[in-house]
């Protein structure tokens, strides 16, 4: 998987540069403070009602190992395509034949927008409520490390990697190669299947359930519509508001 693989690698570089972790302060002095301030209070609260201790707060990042994972992640998903047109057996042509992306309708762009609407509401009712009165281990949390928003460099290949390569070769994987293959089982097994995987690979146990209703999503407009063109677009404006969300609320 995507962050097992960049763990791996990440590591391997690190040792064999002999690089020192370069870490770099999160956030202002009186941001730090605060954070230590909160973490002492929901800390003394779960102490005080038996709840599971709260995370300590993220007060210090390795900016080096950030950047080489957000070098890596992007040669990953690139090779993931690679990866798809090898083991499906077709070249290019064929592939762009089989999954429909040799016309790209208009209409693709307002269909994937209304769904983009639903999920996005979808995602946060389901945060709330999660907030609110479920388990902490079910909140939502973002898989991108904060430190990265106090690297340029690592920012950008964020984007890069989230918003430019992620909705096309996660789309070939999941959506083309995977539940393609598994159609002959029907929408919903394959769909659930393939929307599980999908879920899974972004390492957070909150995500797990929200990200399944998006990958059942993302298989339902590429069965329904006949295109791979439609989850492609859904993909990318999810990915995209995520980062500009990002963009707005921590730089």
């Amino acid at each position: 998987t995507l962050f097992i693989l960049t763990s791996v690698i990440v590591a391997i570089v690190i040792a064999i540069a002999g690089s020192e972790p370069i870490t770099s302060d999160v956030g202002d002095a009186f941001e730090i403070a605060g954070r230590i301030a909160r973490y002492t209070d929901e800390r003394l609260a779960a102490i005080a009602t038996g709840r599971d201790l709260p995370e300590p707060p993220l007060l210090k990042a390795d900016i080096t190992t950030v950047r080489i994972a957000f070098i890596v992640t992007p040669v990953y998903q690139v090779a993931l395509i690679g990866a798809v047109i090898v083991i499906s057996g077709r070249n290019i042509r064929q592939l762009i034949g089989d999954l429909r992306l040799h016309r790209f309708d208009f209409q693709t762009v307002w269909v994937a927008g209304v769904a983009l609407g639903v999920t996005y509401i979808g995602v946060v009712l389901y945060a709330s409520v999660m907030d609110a009165i479920g388990p902490d281990i079910l909140v939502p949390e973002s898989t991108v490390p904060s430190s990265v928003t106090r690297d340029p460099f690592a920012l950008a290949l964020t984007g890069v990697a989230a918003v430019c390569l992620a909705p096309i070769s996660e789309e070939l994987f999941y959506r083309g190669f995977l539940f393609g293959g598994l159609l002959r089982l029907g929408f919903w097994p394959s769909g659930a299947i393939t929307a599980m995987l999908f879920s899974l690979t972004h390492f957070d146990p909150g995500s797990i359930l929200p990200f399944f209703g998006i990958g059942m999503v993302l298989a339902w407009l590429a069965w329904r519509r006949g295109s791979l063109w439609d989850s492609i677009v859904l993909h990318f404006m999810f990915n995209g508001t995520s980062f500009a969300l990002l963009l707005l609320t921590e730089v």
